[in-house]
């Protein structure tokens, strides 16, 4: 009974420690679609020219957190879905970003997604190297509480 409880306290120590740190994950994975969206959109300024409903209704984003923002923003909701896991700036950001889409001639707007192309790709390469960093930390972390209940039951 002690051994089984035990297990049970490493298994709840190791989910903690992963949903502690899937912010990085989901953040890098929010960004990553958000740089694809972006050249998504370059590209067709520069050669399709369809409207960015159009796009967006042919197109499949790796995060669902990210298809959700679009959805809600070209869509007719009143409000932008933003993801908890992003900061304030962040989400005045991507509010901002999401806003002047569409609404300027097409140089400017070439000129404006390429300017947000390299803010997104900050925001990528911080996120890719913050879960690279803490993404297994959080996993060893709840392993180790958990042994050290395991440890104290036994």
């Amino acid at each position: 009974m002690k051994i089984l409880l035990g297990i049970i306290f490493m298994a709840v120590g190791v989910l903690v420690g992963k949903k502690s740190t899937d912010k990085y994950s989901s953040a890098s994975k929010y960004y990553s679609s958000m740089l694809e969206f972006n050249r998504d959109l370059i590209s067709n300024l520069e050669y399709k020219r369809v409207s960015v409903h159009a796009l967006i209704k042919d197109k499949k984003y790796f995060s669902e957190d990210f298809s959700k923002t679009l959805n809600s923003a070209f869509g007719n909701d009143e409000d932008i879905f933003l993801p908890k896991y992003l900061d304030d700036a962040e989400k005045q950001q991507i509010n901002d970003y999401l806003n002047n889409i569409g609404k300027i001639t097409k140089d400017a707007e070439l000129q404006f997604l390429q300017f947000a192309e390299h803010d997104i790709l900050k925001s990528v390469n911080k996120y890719a190297e913050e879960n690279k960093k803490y993404g297994d930390l959080g996993i060893k972390l709840g392993f180790a509480a958990g042994a050290a209940a395991f440890i104290l039951i036994l």
